[in-house]
């Protein structure tokens, strides 16, 4: 098996070249071929993981969720998609929980150095991919509006803080949901689309897959701090489970898909059932 490693000189909060050299020392042996790219542009990266199955069984990729997602993107264009390996060197850190990639690099290598594989489901909004999340409303802007170097020097700290910012500004959200022929209506302070069991640094969907074929659309009724207690404590929201939504909302956007700016207006979210593989715990 052949396999590239890609990371970017600014993603996360941590500096992955001091990593490589543990990185290959203990990769190595499982590959015939282990290429290690930095990549400068997100230009770059997108090309090289678009190409990387015509030439490699296996891509490794190092960043954090955003990260993730651009590569998620990025092999759902491939015309060949090879197997993922995930280190995480993000903030939060919420990809690499849904797959039990998580507790630091060694772990990530571990579960490589295992070999097993799970294909999962990939969630698409509007034409744009996401691994585990899509949202509009409140806290949904958190991740991609926060500043890079507040990330850097205070970690998810960065985040909890804004989310306190926000979670005094009342906000109302006009919903009309379509899933499998009904249809609902009312106001919320915000949507969430879960594709897994994690969100922002907590367990929130404990009954979800990732490999089943369905994702989980939360509405919370309003409460405090914009209704975020109701998801915290799993009381009071209302979880609806399908492969497909079509959702208007009094709320322009831009919706917010894996921490990363997405798509503006009305959306349609379609379930890719195991549509990518990854190294991974056993999900089931």
């Amino acid at each position: 098996m052949k396999a590239l490693l890609l990371y970017s000189h600014v993603s996360g909060h941590r500096d992955f070249s001091h990593q490589i050299a543990k990185v290959r020392k203990e990769l190595s042996p499982l590959f015939e071929t282990l290429d290690v790219v930095c990549t400068f542009s997100s230009e770059e990266a997108s090309r090289r993981e678009q190409e990387a199955g015509d030439h490699y069984d296996v891509l490794l990729i190092a960043g954090g969720d955003g990260t993730f997602n651009n590569a998620v993107n990025n092999l759902m264009k491939a015309r060949k998609t090879p197997v993922l390996g995930y280190l995480n060197f993000g903030t939060i850190g919420d990809v690499g929980k849904n797959f039990g990639i998580q507790g630091g690099l060694r772990n990530a290598l571990k579960i490589i150095k295992d070999g097993h594989i799970e294909a999962f489901d990939v969630g698409e909004a509007n034409g744009s991919y996401f691994a585990y999340t899509c949202a509009i409303g409140r806290y949904s802007d958190i991740a991609y509006a926060t500043p890079r170097r507040e990330k850097r020097r205070h970690g998810r700290l960065a985040y909890y803080w804004a989310a306190a910012n926000q979670a005094f500004e009342k906000k109302k959200v006009h919903y009309e949901i379509e899933f499998d022929g009904r249809k609902i209506e009312g106001t919320t302070a915000f949507l969430m689309i879960l594709n897994g069991k994690n969100m922002g640094g907590f367990l929130v969907n404990k009954k979800s897959s990732i490999t089943d074929g369905k994702m989980e659309l939360f509405v919370a009724d309003d409460g405090p701090f914009n209704g975020l207690t109701h998801y915290l404590f799993h009381h009071k929201v209302n979880v609806i489970s399908s492969a497909s939504f079509s959702i208007k909302t009094s709320e322009k956007g831009p919706w917010c898909l894996d921490g990363e700016r997405g798509p503006e207006g009305q959306l349609k979210v379609l379930c890719h059932a195991k549509a990518l593989r990854i190294f991974s715990q056993k999900l089931s």
